[in-house]
C-alpha cells in the first residue's frame, strides 16, 4: 500500500512477513521458525531507519554522483 505523507513523500506499507517469505524464496533461504521472530523483529528496525533516511529533507541540487568504482583498475585521475 502507498500513502502520501506530509511533505509529499510517499511511503510504502509492506507487510513484514509477506516481505520475509518474498526474500527468503528469491534468495532460497530456509528461515528456521525458531529464528522468524528475530528475523521479522530486525525487518521493522531497518524499515524504521529507513523512514528516518527518506524522510532528511534534501534538494535535488546538492546530489552528486558518485564515481564508479571499478576493481582492479588504477585511479585514471
Amino acid at each position: 500500500m502507498t500513502e502520501a505523507n506530509d511533505d509529499g513523500l510517499k511511503s510504502m506499507t509492506l507487510d513484514r512477513e509477506d516481505m520475509l517469505d518474498a526474500l527468503a524464496s528469491a534468495l532460497e533461504l530456509d528461515i528456521d521458525v525458531a529464528y522468524r521472530p528475530g528475523v521479522l523483529a530486525f525487518l521493522g528496525v531497518a524499515s524504521r531507519m529507513a523512514q528516518i533516511v527518506y524522510s532528511a529533507p534534501m534538494e535535488s541540487e546538492s546530489v552528486e554522483m558518485a564515481a564508479a568504482f571499478r576493481p582492479g583498475l588504477e585511479d585514471e585521475a
